[in-house]
């Protein structure tokens, strides 16, 4: 029988797997195990559907052979970062050599100032994407239920896929707005361990108040978190979102960098939550000028302002109507 070590992935490549190419697929809606690749996938990776949530414009800009004349397809700021996170990245850039804070003290203390909450309260980690991860992981057994709606945030459910879960999907009501009375049913009916929302909604940038989270809240059946993903908090009004208790054992609080302060390609998102979960560190620098951005609210406040009829004035020409949305996108 042959033996495999570190070595042996080095001079014969066709060994190497890509993940990636796994899970792009096309002959087959499922895994296949690869006799030459020791060993075997684990049974969760095996009865995966071949998915890919995000196509990044890059990718599809490949395919087509040509690039783009407007990226808008992934949701991104087209203003990009404050000047003051600009700065604070190109100060910090010389010591890209040096680990950074592992518990991201200064980047916690502001967003802790900025919620009114404790520093014990914040945890920074690599994108929302990256927490959905780690909460799925933490608080989710093979074969557990996880609701959400049919058609959210597609990587929440690759998450859940990923590590065993089973999902339960809840139709959206007929003016696209997350059925927030139903999916509290199905995750008592299903005795479902999580509850996945983002309030504004991705994919539709629907938004329901401050007044409807709280009774859905107050709802929650026990034994079951409800993550609460504000991706694009910013862009609804502040007096509409629910007050921040970082101490409620029943929610979950997700947030970015990525969308309203334009850093997406840093990949820096932030949780409020009651529990110590331990995530990833990110880079030094990404944090820093999330610190600058952190602090930069009048001109987050002011791209916001500006983008928001710009959009509204260009879109009717193309012919569809549009809806009340809090989202950087037209819905």
């Amino acid at each position: 029988m042959r033996r495999y070590d570190a070595t042996s992935f080095d001079t014969e490549p066709r060994h190497l797997v890509s993940l990636i190419g796994l899970l792009d697929k096309q002959s087959s809606p499922r895994f296949q195990e690869d006799p030459a690749i020791p060993p075997a996938f684990s049974t969760t990776l095996q009865n995966m559907p071949a998915m890919t949530p995000f196509v990044g414009p890059e990718t599809l800009e490949r395919r087509r052979g040509a690039p783009f004349k407007v990226r808008v397809g992934a949701s991104e700021s087209a203003f990009g970062m404050s000047p003051k996170a600009l700065a604070a990245l190109a100060a910090e850039a010389g010591r890209s050599n040096w680990y950074c804070d592992p518990e991201h003290w200064d980047l916690r203390s502001a967003l802790a100032e900025q919620t009114g909450v404790q520093v014990g309260n914040v945890i920074v980690a690599e994108g929302i994407d990256g927490v959905l991860g780690v909460i799925v992981r933490a608080f989710t057994d093979p074969g557990d239920v996880i609701v959400t709606s049919a058609g959210a945030y597609p990587t929440f459910n690759y998450h859940v896929l990923g590590y065993g879960g089973r999902l339960e999907f809840v139709p959206y009501r007929d003016d696209c707005h997350n059925d927030l009375e139903a999916l509290v049913d199905r995750a008592r009916d299903t005795g479902a361990k999580l509850l996945y929302l983002a309030n504004p909604d991705n994919t539709t940038g629907t938004f329901h108040g401050r007044a409807a989270i709280e009774e859905m809240i107050a709802a929650m059946p026990e034994n079951c978190l409800l993550l609460l993903d504000e991706a694009y908090a910013e862009f609804a009004s502040a007096d509409e979102l629910p007050p921040v208790d970082a101490e409620d054992p029943r929610v979950i609080r997700l947030r970015t960098f990525s969308k309203a302060h334009g850093m997406a390609g840093l990949h820096v998102g932030y949780v409020l939550r009651r529990w110590k979960i331990s995530t990833p560190s990110t880079a030094f620098g990404c944090i820093s000028g999330s610190g600058g951005s952190a602090r930069s609210r009048r001109w987050l406040r002011s791209t916001i302002r500006i983008s928001r009829p710009g959009w509204c004035s260009r879109w009717p020409r193309a012919g569809p109507t549009t809806r009340r949305w809090a989202a950087n996108w037209v819905s």
